[in-house]
C-alpha cells in the first residue's frame, strides 16, 4: 500500500490538505526576531586593518639588509676586500658615537610613552584636533631642542598614544624649518638678523600645510581600502 506524504504548506508546518480549522503550530516571529534580522541587515562591513608597525618594521630591516648587502658586494667586486674592511671599521667607530645619543633618545621616547595619558592626548591630538592640533604641534616642534636622534623616539612615543598622522607631520616639520636652537645657535650669529627673521616667516606656515596634506592623503589612501 502506498502511502501518500503530505504537502506542506511554504508558509506554515501544517500540510496543505489539512483541514480548514486544524491550528497552525508554525510559531510567530516576534518583535525580537525581526529585531535581529533587521540589525544583521544593517550590520557594517568591517573595514580590512592595515599593516601592524611591527611589520611594516621588518620590511623596513629586510630593504636595509639588502642594501647593506648589494652595496657590500659592489664594494668588494669593485675595490677588493681591504675596502670592505675599510668600511666595517668606520661603520664600527660610527656607532660608538651615535650609540650613546641613540640610546638617550630611546630612553626619553618610552620615558614620555610612559608619561603621556594615552586618552588624553589622543582626545586633545587624534583624529579630530583640527587646525587647533596643527598649530600646537607647529609650537612644540619648533621648542624642541635635540637632534634626530632624540626626536624621532619621542615621535614613536607619540605615535603610540594615539597621535595622528598630520600632526606628527606638523611636529616633524615645524622642529626642521622653525628649531628655536636652529635659530639661535646658527641662523642668528652666522647668517644675520635679517635672514633668520625672513625664513622663519617663510616656513611659518609650511608645517601646517604638510598636516593639512599628509591629512588628505591618509584620507585618500583609507577610501581606496589601503
Amino acid at each position: 500500500m502506498l502511502t501518500r506524504t503530505p504537502t506542506l504548506s511554504p508558509l506554515t508546518s501544517r500540510p496543505a490538505d489539512a483541514p480548514a480549522g486544524a491550528p497552525d503550530m508554525t510559531p510567530a516571529a516576534g518583535p525580537s526576531a525581526v529585531n535581529r534580522a533587521i540589525t544583521s541587515a544593517k550590520a557594517p562591513i568591517p573595514k580590512q586593518q592595515s599593516a601592524h608597525p611591527r611589520m611594516i618594521h621588518r620590511k623596513t630591516d629586510l630593504v636595509f639588509v639588502g642594501l647593506t648587502a648589494g652595496i657590500g658586494t659592489l664594494c668588494y667586486v669593485s675595490s677588493g676586500s681591504s675596502a670592505v674592511m675599510d668600511a666595517l671599521r668606520q661603520g664600527a667607530s660610527l656607532l660608538a658615537v651615535v650609540l650613546p645619543i641613540l640610546a638617550g633618545g630611546l630612553l626619553i621616547g618610552g620615558l614620555v610613552q610612559q608619561l603621556v595619558v594615552k586618552g588624553k592626548i589622543a582626545a586633545l591630538l587624534g583624529e579630530g584636533a583640527g587646525l587647533r592640533g596643527l598649530i600646537i604641534a607647529t609650537a612644540v616642534g619648533a621648542l624642541t631642542p635635540g637632534g634626530a636622534l632624540m626626536v624621532f623616539p619621542v615621535v614613536l612615543a607619540l605615535r603610540s598614544a594615539g597621535v595622528e598622522i598630520g600632526i606628527l607631520v606638523t611636529y616633524i616639520a615645524a622642529w626642521s624649518l622653525l628649531g628655536l636652537v636652529k635659530v639661535l645657535a646658527w641662523e642668528l650669529p652666522l647668517m644675520g638678523v635679517d635672514f633668520a627673521i625672513v625664513q622663519v616667516l617663510v616656513c611659518l606656515p609650511l608645517p601646517i600645510l604638510a598636516g593639512v596634506f599628509a591629512r588628505r592623503l591618509t584620507k585618500i589612501d583609507r577610501k581606496s581600502g589601503g
